[in-house]
């Protein structure tokens, strides 16, 4: 036989293999982690987003206004993402309010019983609506969020050059006065009327809870085999934790509606030996003066309310945000630093934004001082302003630390933190 036929059949015989599934490289690199933690980081700065109604502007102007507001809320949330939740969780009280506000009107019919109230209905008796409820569809949490975020609004007389007549965002408060004493002025629209004009989609929202579950579990099982994890990495699940909050409390709340529902304008009504009509809402030509009757209409529908009831737990969650996002990267004390002094500065910036909810506590009950002690409010101002310097001397220096000492860690891991854990490689991530 030829040799060269033989060597070609022992070429052929030795690189025909049988197909296999083949396992991914057992390390990772510094760029696939800072890569992973910062698309991370977005996608949970991305579906956090719920934007406010934005103003009344040209349509040319508005692309580069919600490009803005979308890098300033980026900026925010990359450097507090605990602010972020605590704005969510005051609109949230907000929202509450306004709910249970318009629930106990009776223009608004009620919402539907459970099957276990109609049962309980048959032999206990309830109170019910004296004359059948002018407004169609029902009062929901989404109905409130869309109220908070600005989603109502009167014409002014004020029209925009070459746009459609310009409008005046309704504080929440205000729609909450129109439809206790003119209910037909506000449009009766549906939740799944507000949903539709709502760009949020099922499928980027199961895409961002996968990453961010992902994300999460690739790190526990580090954990789980002794791992080294980078600061970054801590700092990203500290990131998903606020960005998980965040979407429950806004779990109602629609995202990005960029044009409001209309508000018929005003009604004046004159009564019997009154000379000077009474108004609810203006139009807009005197802002200052709607933002005072604004301010005291929601200090007549929280009273009313008893507004404890919702601030006080509020005002404590608000206070302690900086507290969990703190003592998550209390995970992060052991690991190894560039430095012993690094390691130290790390250690006292995680420890003062833990305890970050002291001053924040006692800023929100220095009425305490003023009413137990019987401080004069100009002792309690100073108070104020005393501790809010301190907290702001300790407070943001830490945490910009901690973001710098994040990135810096990077380049100074361990050979196991390039490691990667035996099943996470099954995980998917997006980088």
């Amino acid at each position: 036989m030829c040799p060269l036929l033989n060597d070609t059949t022992a070429l052929l015989s030795t690189t025909k293999n049988p197909s296999s599934w083949e396992a991914e490289p057992k390390s990772r690199g510094t760029f696939n982690i800072l890569s992973i933690c910062l698309s991370t980081i977005f996608i949970c700065v991305w579906k956090a987003y719920h934007p406010d109604m934005p103003k009344k502007m040209p349509e040319h102007r508005r692309w580069f206004e919600s490009l803005w507001e979308f890098a300033v809320r980026f900026v925010f949330f990359f450097l507090l993402p605990e602010g972020l939740f605590a704005l969510a969780l005051q609109e949230l009280r907000a929202a509450c309010i306004s709910y249970y506000n318009v629930k106990q009107l009776d223009a608004c019919p009620p919402i539907p019983a459970s099957w276990y109230s109609k049962w309980f209905q048959k032999w206990i008796p309830t109170a019910r609506h004296s004359e059948p409820p002018s407004r169609l569809h029902h009062w929901t949490m989404t109905h409130a969020f869309y109220t908070v975020m600005g989603g109502y609004a009167v014409v002014t007389d004020d029209p925009i050059v070459g746009s459609t007549p310009s409008y005046r965002v309704l504080e929440w408060t205000e729609v909450l006065e129109i439809l206790e004493h003119e209910p037909s002025r506000v449009p009766d629209i549906s939740e799944e009327h507000i949903l539709a004009r709502s760009q949020s989609d099922t499928l980027s929202k199961l895409i961002a809870l996968a990453q961010i579950f992902s994300f999460c579990m690739t790190c526990i099982l580090r954990r789980a085999e002794g791992l080294s994890l980078s600061i970054l990495e801590i700092s990203t699940v500290a990131y998903a934790v606020c960005a998980i909050l965040v979407y429950i409390v806004w779990w109602k709340k629609p995202r990005i509606i960029t044009e409001p529902t209309l508000i018929e304008k005003e009604r004046t009504q004159t009564n019997e030996g009154d000379s000077a009509p009474e108004t609810l809402v203006s139009e807009g030509h005197n802002d200052n003066a709607n933002r005072r009757k604004a301010d005291a209409g929601q200090k007549k529908i929280i009273k009313g309310l008893d507004a404890n009831k919702y601030s006080m737990p509020t005002g404590v969650i608000m206070c302690s945000s900086p507290t969990l996002y703190g003592l998550l990267h209390l995970l992060a004390w052991k690991e190894p630093f560039p430095s012993s002094s690094e390691g130290i500065l790390w250690r006292i910036s995680t420890v003062v934004v833990t305890m970050s909810c002291i001053p924040l506590l006692l800023l929100d009950h220095t009425y305490v001082f003023e009413r137990w002690c019987q401080w004069s409010p100009r002792v309690v101002a100073k108070l104020q302003m005393a501790i809010l310097c301190v907290f702001l001397l300790t407070y943001v220096p830490a945490r910009l630390f901690m973001i710098a000492e994040a990135f810096r860690q990077l380049l100074y891991l361990p050979p196991d933190a390039y490691q990667i854990a035996s099943w996470s490689k099954y995980l998917p991530q997006f980088s």
